[in-house]
Order: C-alpha cells, then structure tokens, then sequence
C-alpha cells in the first residue's frame, strides 16, 4: 500500500493511496483533490489508508456468515434506537 502526493495547481493538492484487493487480488486506487495544503493532503490520505487497513482485517478473517449477520443486526438495532 501506498500514499502519492501531488500539487496539481499553485497551492492545490491531491493524494493517491494504492493498494492491492484482498478478495479480487488487484490492484486498486483512491484518490482525492481539493486540498489547500499537503499536510491536509497527507493526513486525509493516512486515514483512508488506515480505514482500508481496517475493512481488509474484517475481508482476511475467518468469520461465520451467522456470526456476522448476528453482530450487524445488534449493530443495526442499536443506531435504529
């Protein structure tokens, strides 16, 4: 996985994170502009990164269909509530 910076214009600034799918093996990228500074860049771009760290824990472990569908319908009641 990684994270690409770039000044698109004067002061502009996007990020690229590409990593590589756990479930289809290829590889994918994310990208955002509009950012008035690198630091924001870099900081929005760290927690992209850090969610699809998170999102690739739950894809790469080895969970029951019912366990899961337990666990999101106790999820679901409580923010319905």
């Amino acid at each position: 996985m990684g994270i690409s910076l770039r000044e698109y214009k004067k002061g502009m600034w996007e990020y690229r994170v590409i990593y590589k799918d756990p479930i289809s093996n290829k590889q994918k990228e994310r990208s955002k502009r509009g950012f008035t500074g690198k630091t924001i860049a870099r900081q929005a771009a760290q927690e992209v990164e850090k969610q699809l760290m998170n999102n690739f824990e739950l894809a790469s472990s080895d969970i029951q269909f019912k366990h899961y569908l337990k666990d999101w319908l106790l999820e679901y009641k409580r923010c319905s509530s």
